[in-house]
């Protein structure tokens, strides 16, 4: 028996009236498949607690302090930018999310984990994500990958890959990098207080940023990088040009691999 496909509701243009209808009954679309033709703003609706089951938004999706709501269709499709911030219900995203921008989950500080396979095409920007305490290790960034402010995060996967920036700021209790990390831009690891060492074997295309309150206190001078620029305590200093040991304004060494 074939299995016939689910009928397509298409809205070229979100009415008051179409846009009341989604927020109140999203289950009444539950058996087909609704179509925006455009982007959709449902930023600041905390009415709004679950949307249709089969969802596909040709544009943007805005759903910003929607805090009412707890979960992600499993089969939401985003022709743009995904956007969550300040959706403190939300635990996790679903396995079968398809996005074709960027993802901006700002201070969706009750976010869990993230998707096995996670494939974005732009950037995600998980600032704030107090409870994320791991990443996947399949996890697939082009751009991007900003994860200032996540407190919970103790480590990164193995073997970690990043076509641009990693921003690792204020990940206090981040205590390692894992080794072969790539970092395909620049590495910003400013007040990473629990990060003592840097693995010998990263990879940094540009600059690694450090500042003050890092937890380093020795850096390789094998290191793979374009340059190391020191936020606070001393200027640039790229990998042809390395203090050799510490003196009055600089608490970090530089050491010969083992």
């Amino acid at each position: 028996m074939v299995k016939q496909s689910k009928k397509e509701i298409v809205w070229r243009k979100v009415t008051p009236s179409k846009l009341n209808l989604l927020v109140q009954h999203p289950e009444k679309f539950n058996n087909e498949t609704l179509v925006i033709g455009s982007s959709l703003d449902l930023s600041g609706i905390t009415a709004l607690t679950s949307l249709p089951m089969n969802l596909i938004v040709d544009g943007d999706l805005n759903l910003t302090n929607c805090t009412g709501l707890t979960s992600i269709p499993e089969n939401l499709k985003v022709g743009g930018v995904l956007i969550l911030e300040g959706c403190t219900g939300l635990t996790a995203l679903p396995e079968a999310l398809s996005i074709y921008g960027c993802i901006h989950m700002t201070d969706c500080t009750g976010l869990k984990s993230l998707p096995n396979n996670l494939v974005v095409p732009g950037c995600i920007d998980l600032t704030g994500c107090t409870g994320l305490t791991t990443l996947p290790e399949n996890l697939k960034v082009k751009n991007r990958i900003n994860l200032t402010g996540c407190t919970g995060l103790t480590s990164l996967p193995d073997k970690f890959q990043t076509n641009d920036d990693l921003i690792l700021i204020e990940c206090t209790n981040l205590g390692s990098l894992p080794r072969n990390l790539q970092v395909g831009g620049h590495l910003v690891l400013s007040g990473c207080t629990n990060l003592t060492e840097l693995p010998e074997d990263i990879e940094v295309e540009d600059a690694i940023w450090i500042n003050e309150k890092t937890g380093l206190t020795s850096i390789s001078k094998n290191l793979k990088i374009g340059s190391v620029i020191f936020q606070g305590f001393f200027n640039k200093q790229t990998p042809d040009n390395k203090p050799e040991g510490s003196s009055s304004n600089n608490r970090i060494t530089w050491h010969n691999a083992a």
